[in-house]
């Protein structure tokens, strides 16, 4: 794709838990950010049920946020310019209704115009 038409891309990514985007797509999102499109990682949940590795990093309480945070920070890196870390709750998607989350995504959808 010619850079001038990789400028003018708009990406919109639609993940469940931080660190999806960087491990489902991080090495496309950083290519197409370095070329100069515009990109958005949306993610329904703060990824508080994830596993703790390192107590240094996180505790049960504090795991949210931290990963909220590394999403930030992961996205920074790749070149993304916009991020939304909802908080739905980690492993608590089932229980969402369908609608609400196709209604999120809508939005995002009609309002970045990816």
């Amino acid at each position: 794709m010619p850079a001038d038409k990789i400028a003018s891309l708009r990406i919109l990514g639609v993940y469940a838990h931080p660190d999806d985007e960087t491990f489902c797509a991080g090495g496309t999102l950083a290519k197409y950010a370095s070329a100069g499109a515009e990109i958005m990682v949306y993610s329904a949940t703060r990824g508080e049920a994830g596993q703790i590795r390192d107590a240094h990093a996180a505790t049960r309480r504090t795991l949210g946020q931290a990963r909220a945070e590394e999403i930030h920070r992961a996205c920074q890196q790749l070149g993304v310019q916009h991020v939304i870390c909802e908080d739905y709750g980690d492993g608590k998607l089932k229980d969402v209704p369908h609608c609400i989350l196709v209604e999120q995504v809508v939005r995002l959808m009609r309002t970045f115009r990816p």
